[in-house]
């Protein structure tokens, strides 16, 4: 999937979560991090932000390596969850793994394990294409309808 539909994926599956809606830290803590696992990748949007780390991280573990995997990001949930607490760890944990399961849904696939080379996931399609497109355009129209339902409800308490 691209960086688009990874951010725009995140961001539809936090605005969905009951009181995510007001809360701009908890949206903006899962938008990034359904953009970190590709941190790994220099070709990415978020790789080319941040190219030393992206390529020592490429060099190390390789696109869809240590980031791609559950392992890690479940390791990634628990440390979130302990420094930000719960709520908002949430919101890290969400974002990432919304990553993974797009990436699942690629001919790439993903990790299970970091200690495997194994790759899983129902690989229905490639990044770029029709499907892609279409799971962006779903997100923002998820986006946009629970937007104006979170709006009424923060603006009806005044």
């Amino acid at each position: 999937m691209t960086g688009r539909t990874h951010l725009l994926f995140g961001l539809a599956l936090a605005v969905s979560v009951k009181g995510a809606a007001q809360d701009l830290f908890f949206l903006s803590l899962a938008v990034i991090s359904s953009l970190l696992p590709d941190l790994d990748s220099t070709a990415t949007k978020v790789g080319r932000k941040f190219p030393r780390l992206s390529r020592a991280l490429n060099l190390m573990f390789g696109h869809r390596g240590l980031s791609h995997s559950l392992d890690f990001a479940l390791s990634i949930s628990l440390a979130s969850a302990l420094i930000l607490g719960l709520w908002h760890g949430l919101a890290v944990s969400l974002g990432y793994l919304s990553h993974l399961f797009l990436d699942s849904l690629t001919k790439g696939g993903i990790k299970l394990s970091v200690l495997s080379n194994r790759r899983v996931g129902l690989r229905l399609f490639r990044t770029g294409g029709l499907a892609d497109q279409l799971t962006a355009a779903l997100s923002l129209a998820l986006i946009g309808a629970l937007g104006v339902e979170g709006a009424k409800r923060a603006f009806s308490r005044f």
